[in-house]
């Protein structure tokens, strides 16, 4: 299936952008193909904000990043409580199957990146109340794995993901209650491995406006 793009910019459609997300309000959610998988969260003016019980998926598709074997994931967020494990965004590899995702979430007090059987990242220190950009950005052929946070490059990983069948989520994954504790701003889904002055733009709107 073909995504909805009218969020993104044509800067972001020519560098592969897949999906955009902005939470305008709960009728473009819906229109961006969004589902309420759980609870009740609670959707303002470019905001979504979860209240550890609830979470949201869209219909990603087979095709999305499955050819091209690369794939960044932007995101902006506002934790409201470090409490236990939250996974705010999976991008699931093998769909229906649970711990297969790539996430992004809150561990230990810190905002981490998962590598399922592989790593957990620790990418900067949650800031209770305080927006943070974060990204992460694939390589399939160099199998690398970079993580960034406000535009800084964090730690990175080897590892080879196997992609066969994607799912996306956002407040939780697939067969846990990781839940999510907070306000996300916005999203971007890539089907190529974003520069880190790309993936810094996000952070201080010099390239292209999505805050």
């Amino acid at each position: 299936m073909t995504l909805l793009l009218k969020n993104s910019l044509p800067a972001e459609r020519n560098r592969g952008c897949v999906f955009a997300e902005n939470f305008d309000s709960v009728e473009a959610f819906y229109k961006n193909d969004g589902t309420v998988a759980a609870g009740t969260p609670i959707f303002g003016l470019r905001t979504v904000t979860f209240d550890g019980a609830s979470y949201l998926s869209y219909p990603i598709g087979n095709t999305v990043i499955r050819g091209s074997r690369a794939f960044s994931i932007i995101g902006m967020f506002t934790a409201s409580s470090t409490a236990g494990t939250q996974f705010w965004i999976e991008l699931a590899l093998c769909g229906g199957v649970a711990n297969t995702g790539i996430g992004i979430g809150i561990s230990g007090g810190n905002w981490v990146v998962q590598i399922p059987a592989v790593a957990v990242l620790s990418v900067a220190a949650v800031t209770v109340g305080q927006r943070v950009q974060i990204g992460v950005t694939y390589n399939g052929g160099a199998g690398t794995i970079r993580t960034y946070a406000n535009g800084i490059a964090g730690p990175t990983q080897n590892t080879t993901q196997a992609v066969t069948n994607v799912g996306f989520r956002v407040g939780n994954r697939l067969g846990f209650v990781d839940y999510a504790i907070g306000v996300c701003h916005f999203i971007r889904l890539f089907d190529q491995e974003l520069s880190l002055e790309e993936v810094a733009a996000y952070a201080n709107n010099t390239m292209w406006s999505v805050i």
